[in-house]
């Protein structure tokens, strides 16, 4: 195939002036653009000192390049809350600041409340006439074989030590040369985007006739992807094949593009499409990892970005419909849950913590399971200073939850999962004595040692009290920079930085803590569940909460045998004061308003008890990765960081 390389006047002055197009020849960059070190990740306790509502230019050092960028934080931005985080890529021969002007994402950013970020790409100049390094195209980048994969994730992890990203919403989204990097990014990078969404771009391609065909890699996870393309663009064919401009390359098309996504996340074949006024939208769904394709065609959209700005060289892009609108619309509803790769994940015996500690050698099985406390901490992130404290239900132990802990992690939680006496179970012993206070006299032995039921015998070393304090302590000696001790003083637990949260009995164990203690907040997973035979809930359920009920949450599938009783006491404890029980089936976090959540999805395993959070009793989407209640999760540890 002959190649065009012809070129016109108008765009040539484009590309002496502002810079535009796909594709430009550019000069190697110089050595000496170098920097000091990236930033360190700002400390826990340490407040957000950066610059909201204004974009700011910033400066990155990867391999012997410094790379710059354009970051917009919201005037929402909250240190504390893990937040979405998108990063668009200019078109070849452009910049940072001429896509932020075309696309208008930072009105958005501040209108929805995320952080966008616009990477340069590399060039002779240091501002303009930079291209990306798509694999197949495109000038500069592709002729010096920059790393701008690498560049991008080492810029991701960065701003993650950085700010409060959330691992679970990460997107990229960029036009023509910066949306052929995009299909590479979410190829290549499946493990850190959420979804993608490439406008006027393509994922393959020659860049000469005499160089081999390039596609992107098969991903290895799913990533959902949304494809936006106009039929009447010239300078990257919807059809496919040669391109228009100051290139010497041929590309694939856009049903090349499709077909390799809707390939690789096990979409169905057929779409679902709808037209309306020269827009045809194409569905592609259901797919691994609750994934989908979604393609627009535009009839009569050119080289623009569609609604943005006219940029030179581009086409007029059509009014009709917004592409920020909708990109930010099918960003918001995507998101990545199995985000777990930087969390650190340790199991330490706890008598190592405390020779005092009595091993829990009569828990079922015990010689044949796990007894050891489980920490994680994910290193790669902001970390507010709060700490995730799990307490097992009965008979249960750390390694049976270690996947709400470990997400719990990603978000920014140093997380204690304990291990701690936990049986026999409290509604068996408790049926074994007619004191209505019995079951408040097994928590307090259980939570801080002592002589106050006769039923069993737990030492203060014993207690979650000691084995809380004494793993924090092994934490902050092993690791002292992680900020372990943020959590205790000498001997005494910093509760308000603690969020406490428990399965069935140890849910029964959060809520007492909640009448003592002022917590940072309080999740019960399937409690609490103390009952006095013939009188109903048990005296201590009443008693008035130090902790305040806003910081209180509880998810029970209605399908629990105990679940009407549970949501009587979880109206004791007032969480109806913020609103009615919600059912959260198919909804996202974003859409769940209450703190008394339930469920009523069925429970393959027959056991809805455990089904909510224990790891051998969860259920899964379609997908079979994706826990059914994940999106329940990130709404309760979300609204604790806030």
């Amino acid at each position: 195939m002959k190649i065009n390389v012809g070129v016109f006047l108008i765009i040539m002055i484009s590309i002496l002036s502002l810079g535009s197009g796909c594709v430009r020849d550019n000069q190697p960059i110089e050595p000496d653009h170098l920097v000091e070190e990236p930033d360190q990740p700002i400390e826990p306790d340490q407040p957000f000192e950066g610059i909201t509502g204004v974009t700011t230019k910033e400066s990155f050092q990867y391999g012997n390049i410094t790379r710059y960028y354009r970051m917009y934080i919201p005037t929402s931005y909250d240190h504390a809350t893990p937040t979405p985080l998108v990063l668009v890529f200019h078109f070849g021969g452009g910049n940072s600041q001429i896509i932020e002007t075309v696309t208008g994402m930072s009105e958005k950013a501040e209108e929805e409340g995320f952080i966008v970020v616009y990477p340069d790409g590399t060039g002779i100049y240091q501002d303009r006439l930079l291209t990306w390094n798509a694999g197949f195209c495109c000038g500069y980048a592709l002729e010096h074989d920059i790393d701008d994969v690498g560049y991008i994730e080492a810029l991701i992890d960065s701003l993650r030590k950085s700010y409060a990203i959330d691992p679970s919403c990460i997107y990229a989204t960029g036009f023509c040369n910066g949306a052929g990097l995009t299909h590479r990014l979410g190829a290549e990078l499946s493990h850190i985007f959420a979804a993608i969404a490439p406008v006027a771009g393509t994922s393959g391609g020659t860049h000469t006739e005499d160089t081999p065909v390039w596609q992107i890699p098969p991903p290895d996870n799913p990533v959902s992807v949304l494809i936006m393309h106009g039929q009447k663009d010239l300078f990257v064919p919807y059809e496919g094949g040669e391109t228009k401009g100051k290139g010497t390359y041929s590309i694939f098309s856009v049903e090349d593009s499709v077909s390799f996504w809707v390939e690789h996340n096990s979409c169905q074949l057929i779409p679902e499409r709808t037209e309306d006024n020269g827009v045809i939208k194409d569905v592609y769904s259901p797919g691994k990892g609750i994934t989908e394709v979604i393609v627009y065609t535009l009839t009569e959209e050119g080289h623009a970005w569609p609604g943005g700005e006219k940029f030179p060289g581009g086409d007029e892009p059509i009014t009709d419909i917004s592409a920020t609108d909708i990109i930010w619309e099918f960003f918001s509803t995507h998101s990545r849950i199995s985000t777990l790769h930087s969390v650190r994940t340790e199991f330490i015996d706890p008598v190592v913590t405390d020779p005092e500690i009595t091993p829990l050698h009569d828990l079922p099985d015990a010689h044949i399971r796990n007894l050891f406390h489980m920490v994680a901490i994910d290193t790669q992130v902001n970390r507010p200073g709060y700490c995730y404290l799990h307490l097992p239900g009965s008979g249960g132990l750390p390694e049976d939850y270690q996947y709400v802990c470990e997400y719990a992690a990603s978000l920014g939680y140093h997380v204690v999962n304990l291990a701690y006496p936990n049986w026999p179970a409290i509604r068996v012993l408790n049926s074994q004595s007619k004191d209505p206070d019995e079951s408040e006299y097994l928590r307090r032995e259980r939570l801080y040692g002592g002589e106050y039921s006769f039923l069993i015998d737990v030492t203060p070393a014993d207690s979650v009290q000691n084995r809380l304090i004494k793993v924090l302590q092994y934490m902050h000696d092993q690791y002292p920079e992680e900020g372990w001790d943020l959590f205790f003083t000498d001997e005494e637990l910093q509760w308000e930085r603690i969020v406490v949260g428990g399965h069935s009995q140890g849910a029964g164990h959060a809520a007492f803590l909640a009448k003592e203690h002022l917590l940072k907040g309080v999740v019960m997973w399937a409690g609490p569940g103390d009952f006095v035979q013939g009188l109903g809930t048990a005296p201590w359920v009443y008693y008035p909460n130090v902790t305040p009920e806003e910081r209180m949450y509880a998810f029970t599938h209605t399908g629990d045998p105990v679940s009407r009783a549970l949501f009587i006491n979880q109206e004791i404890m007032g969480l109806h004061t913020f609103g009615a029980l919600q059912n959260t089936d198919g909804l996202l976090s974003s859409e769940i308003t209450s703190h008394m959540l339930t469920s009523t999805h069925l429970c393959d395993s027959g056991n809805c008890h455990n089904c909510i959070i224990a790891d051998d009793y969860l259920e899964y989407a379609e997908d079979g990765i994706t826990p059914s209640y994940l999106e329940v999760w990130r709404y309760i540890f979300i609204a604790l960081l806030t």
